[in-house]
């Protein structure tokens, strides 16, 4: 009896001990604070640069009527950025935008356990993108003056092509009505305002050799002005900040009065 009292009080021991053990070690398997290892997110050296056309704000002009856009760009999203805003206008039906020439950078994170008491996070997302400016920019019409639609617009732009030079891809064009639209017919002139928290773009490098395509949201917060001339048409609208659009403004598409 004695020998079975003793091994039953060690196996509820060794039960015990297996218990507080994995206590411990959960945190650091889903999160939070873990107090024996934890994980963290490690992000490495720049893995790939380049030279490329960022847009800072995108707009698109109702035909017939006007836009201004201006976008704020939070202190440090751009690294050596002087401002903290930009805009442009553009008229009937036309396309434009800010774009700035910068150095993107990509690094890459690991995941790693470290010992002692911390939060354990992994990394978010694999890569990191960081920006700083060469102070070169354009601002201003791309094209499409006069045009009923928005659709089919570039999703590149270069303005000063010097070697080495590559563009961020966007979206920014009219893919079909998926907001309510907008009419003057019979009525006056309308003047509506829209914001955006921002808008995607993807970025091409180079990582270990392969090509590699990385979307990044920029954190730029938009604000558009439309404005509609009174008795003039009906526009359909691609509200590209829609859920699962792309982020941004407006798009069009123009029909006249009856």
């Amino acid at each position: 009896m004695p020998w079975t009292r003793r091994r039953k009080v060690a196996v509820v021991a060794t039960t015990t001990v297996c218990v507080a053990i994995v206590g411990l070690f959960v945190p650091t398997v889903i999160g939070g604070w873990a107090p024996l290892v934890h994980w963290s997110c490690v992000t490495g050296g720049t893995v790939d640069s380049q030279v490329t056309w960022v847009p800072v704000t995108l707009i698109n002009a109702p035909y017939g009527g006007y836009v201004a856009g201006n976008a704020t760009i939070p202190p440090g999203s751009i690294g050596n950025f002087p401002i903290s805003g930009e805009g442009a206008e553009i008229i009937n039906g036309s396309f434009g935008g800010v774009f700035e020439r910068l150095f993107a950078n990509i690094s890459e994170g690991t995941n790693e356990t470290v010992w002692g008491p911390g939060l354990s996070a992994r990394c978010g997302q694999r890569f990191a993108v960081s920006f700083a400016s060469d102070y070169l920019s354009y601002s201003g019409m791309m094209g499409n003056e006069g045009n009923w639609s928005d659709i089919n617009e570039p999703h590149t732009f270069v303005y000063a092509t010097a070697k080495g030079e590559s563009s961020a891809y966007f979206d920014n064009g009219f893919t079909g009505s998926n907001a309510g639209n907008v009419t003057t017919c019979g009525l006056s002139q309308k003047s509506l305002f829209v914001h955006s928290s921002g808008f995607n773009i993807w970025l091409n490098f180079e990582v270990h050799g392969q090509p590699t395509t990385v979307p990044y949201l920029l954190p730029f917060p938009q604000s558009y002005h439309y404005w509609f001339p009174g008795n003039f048409g009906a526009w359909q609208v691609t509200n590209l900040s829609a859920p699962g659009g792309p982020g941004g403004g407006w798009a069009f598409s123009y029909s006249p009065c009856p």
